[in-house]
């Protein structure tokens, strides 16, 4: 990255020599950012004024297009979890974070850290002493995490110039989770926790996003090992609409972790059966836009977070040999909801109207594929 074609190199450290790669990035970028995965591919997201990201691959050298984050970011701070995951956090003047989900091939649980109108003194000093304060760094500070402390420098200040500035925070290498990106009401959210003390009280709040004066608040014991998992709370159907910034705090060591997740639509789509297609989405309103366009199988499902209210059009392409041979649906839909897929329709609209619609798309031919879509309502 860097330039106006997108071009990238590899670094070998044996020796000490760059290689120019064949393959170029999907979207030129530059100032963007950049983690390892746990299974050895690099995430690669944003940059200046870029919401996109994209997945190099070392065993072919080559990058791959995974859909768009809500927001734009610069210099963002990604932060690999132990499931997994990738935090986003920062590289705008938002106040957010939002998640990566290599395993769902998605972008999700945008929030603001800390929520909008929550100003309570306590939770902005927990997000401050974790990695989630590149959040609310937003001058283009570079942040070092020195094991139980992070160090916070340069960038620019008020009047827009270089900076010299540094500030030592203490800091904490605990993390939290949760295994989906988004629940629908009365979905089981299971959270897990890693680097707290052996056998300490953790306690867990999740703060809604816009803030309100409702807080779930949960105390749970680490194990020997520091970790904890917790599964009692389940989103209800009043939660429509509501982000979460689940945050988690030892009350003998001190350590804090963030994460966050989210009740925004999941438009599902699975495949299954005798043939093979793809389904694409256009005209689809409201943010977030759809991250994975078109689903084809793969990844399968094929989930995108949509707005709660949203609405757009399917159109189905089925693979040479392969036939569509219709839609169906368990009727009738939940109230709001709406759509216009019916029989062999290959062009279609789809209305969420706050409600959770299941539809299957079935294909008969050579390559097994049933289509089921499926969108969910996530707290």
């Amino acid at each position: 990255g860097g330039d106006a074609g997108g071009s990238a190199e590899i670094y070998d450290s044996s020796n000490n020599s760059f290689t120019s790669l064949a393959n170029a990035m999907t979207t030129p970028r530059s100032n963007h950012s950049a983690a390892l995965l746990n299974d050895g591919r690099v995430l690669i997201v944003g940059g200046d004024n870029l919401s996109s990201g994209e997945i190099f691959d070392p065993a072919d050298a080559g990058f791959t297009d995974v859909g768009a984050m809500e927001d734009s970011r610069a210099h963002a701070l990604l932060r690999v979890l132990p499931d997994g995951k990738v935090q986003i956090i920062g590289g705008n003047n938002h106040r957010s974070m939002e998640i990566y989900d290599p395993a769902a091939g998605i972008f999700g649980g945008h929030a603001h850290v800390p929520p909008d109108g929550d100003e309570h003194a306590a939770f902005i000093n927990e997000i401050m002493n974790s990695p989630s304060r590149a959040a609310l760094l937003n001058s283009g500070q570079t942040i070092t995490e020195l094991s139980n402390q992070a160090l916070v420098a340069g960038g620019t200040d008020a009047g827009g110039n270089p900076s010299n500035a540094v500030t030592i925070y203490t800091s904490s290498a605990a993390s939290v989770t949760t295994d989906l990106l988004d629940y629908a009401p009365g979905t089981t959210v299971n959270m897990s926790g890693r680097g707290f003390a052996p056998n300490e009280n953790v306690v867990i709040t999740l703060h809604e996003d816009p803030h309100t004066h409702t807080e779930n608040i949960f105390t749970i014991q680490a194990d020997a090992d520091g970790n904890f998992t917790y599964s009692g709370y389940a989103p209800e159907a009043h939660d429509l609409g509501v982000s979460y910034v689940l945050g988690a705090k030892g009350q003998t060591s001190g350590r804090t972790a963030q994460t966050t997740f989210h009740d925004n639509k999941n438009l599902t789509i699975t495949f299954a059966g005798t043939g093979g297609g793809s389904i694409s989405l256009s005209a689809v309103t409201g943010s977030p836009a759809p991250t994975t366009n078109p689903c084809n199988g793969t990844p399968n499902p094929c989930v995108n977070n949509l707005n709660n209210n949203a609405t757009g059009t399917l159109t189905v392409t089925p693979n040479v040999g392969s036939v569509f041979t219709g839609w169906s649906f368990t009727s009738p839909l939940p109230s709001g909801a709406s759509t216009t897929c019916i029989g062999t329709t290959t062009s279609c609209t789809f209305n969420l109207g706050g409600n959770a619609i299941d539809l299957t798309a079935t294909f008969s031919g050579n390559a097994a594929t049933t289509t089921t879509v499926a969108s969910s309502l996530n707290p």
